[in-house]
């Protein structure tokens, strides 16, 4: 276990530290007729040859006695785990800043915790900096300090309080130490004093997901609305709410945003809302055109009024349903005409035409089923309404018409 914590640390201290990257700007300060080789040097890095990249920077050292070019030959070596690192680092002499972070990083490297965080030590009192704090943080937390490893991290992100260092401290806390909750935090603290960016929601969306905080989810999907305006947000935040069936959080959401005529239409009826849920389909269709919403004005004004506004509700359906050839519309008209014995015959033949467009659903099954009941066609309803399975028939819905059909069938023998 403890080897794995150093490997780790290793990593962070190659992340932290750029190991690896080229750093075009310093060796290109060194007067030194050696241009082609430093680029030769960073291509092969490109390439992947970290190894014959860091013997090309010690050929160089070797010419000109210049530690930037041992330093350099010495990073990438600890990046590509050169056999010659031992050897290059004996060489390196001196304490300042950048010396000592490939010293830590050799500490790492050959698993001396011990080593590498009294080095790390000596490289804050020279070099008080959020990654220095960070990189002492990291060796704590490796030796399983986490008391002293937060205070550290806590102390690192009061030095810097820019996104990319809160983002680094919050992945720190959340992957690497485990605290959700302290990474939850320092991530709605920069929120509040910053707004809602991108990069940062997006972390704290991450967290709250592991969470399965969905009502927090949906905040954030908000606050990025309001800051970017895009409706893909609303749309997410939506599908959370849909998912947790909060249909009432769903209706304020559209509600406040304006957002989605046609959707709170519905989240209306799933509330039972039917009347608010007809004005707004009637609103619709008289801005769309669209039978589809004169369809579902028949059904909301159907379940607010049952059969007090009958005609108009027929004339509603009459005037959609053939168009839209939907086996929803169908079957539900149909329904309708067979439950109140408008026209049983009429509304045979509707759920039927539903039946062609989806034989699979059980309620269309039972609607054909009640039609036949109300025929007095018993032999027929029983044999289609077996059709919907015992674990169907087991709900109140299809219960009742399963009962009456069975006692009609009784009776006749």
């Amino acid at each position: 276990m403890y080897w794995r914590k150093a490997v780790i640390a290793l990593a962070f201290f190659l992340c932290g530290c750029g190991v690896g990257q080229p750093h075009f700007s310093t060796i290109y300060d060194v007067e030194d007729n050696s241009d082609l080789e430093i680029i030769n040097a960073y291509l092969m890095v490109e390439d992947g040859e970290v190894a014959k990249a860091s013997d090309l920077f010690y050929q160089l050292y070797q010419k000109s006695q210049n530690e930037v070019f041992l330093k350099e030959s010495a990073k990438l070596a600890l990046s590509a785990k050169s056999n010659s690192l031992y050897k290059l680092m004996d060489e390196l002499k001196g304490d300042d800043a950048q010396t000592l972070r490939l010293k830590i990083g050799y500490a790492l490297s050959i698993y001396e915790l011990k080593e590498a965080k009294q080095l790390a030590k000596k490289l804050i009192k020279k070099d008080k900096s959020s990654q220095n704090y960070i990189l002492l943080a990291n060796i704590y937390a490796f030796e399983d300090d986490k008391k002293r490893a937060m205070e550290l991290y806590n102390r690192a992100y009061e030095i810097d309080k820019s996104e990319d260092n809160m983002i680094r401290i919050v992945s720190i806390f959340n992957d690497f130490l485990g605290d959700n909750v302290g990474a939850t935090k320092i991530a709605n603290e920069w929120i509040n004093q910053n707004g809602c960016g991108q990069r940062t929601c997006y972390v704290l969306l991450d967290l709250y997901s592991n969470l399965a905080d969905f009502d927090n989810m949906v905040k954030i999907y908000e606050k990025l609305y309001l800051e970017n305006e895009a409706s893909q947000y609303l749309v997410n935040a939506l599908e959370i709410l849909l998912y947790k069936e909060d249909f009432k959080e769903a209706k304020r959401v559209l509600k406040k945003y304006e957002f989605n005529d046609d959707l709170l239409s519905q989240i209306y009826a799933q509330l039972g809302e039917y009347k608010e849920a007809y004005a707004l389909a009637e609103q619709l269709y008289e801005l769309t055109d669209n039978k589809d919403y004169k369809a579902k004005m028949a059904i909301y004004k159907y379940e607010f009024s049952k059969t007090k506004n009958i005609e108009q509700i027929i004339k509603l359906f009459e005037e959609s349903v053939y168009e839209l050839d939907n086996s929803v519309y169908y079957n539900y008209y149909g329904y309708i005409l067979i439950d109140h014995d408008i026209n049983i015959y009429k509304g045979l033949e509707l759920v039927l035409k539903a039946y062609e467009l989806n034989p699979k659903s059980p309620y269309i099954i039972d609607s054909i089923a009640w039609g036949y009941y109300k025929l007095k066609k018993c032999d027929m309803a029983i044999d289609w309404i077996e059709k919907i399975g015992a674990e169907y028939l087991k709900q109140d819905e299809f219960k009742s018409h399963y009962n009456k059909i069975t006692k009609c069938i009784k009776g006749k023998k």
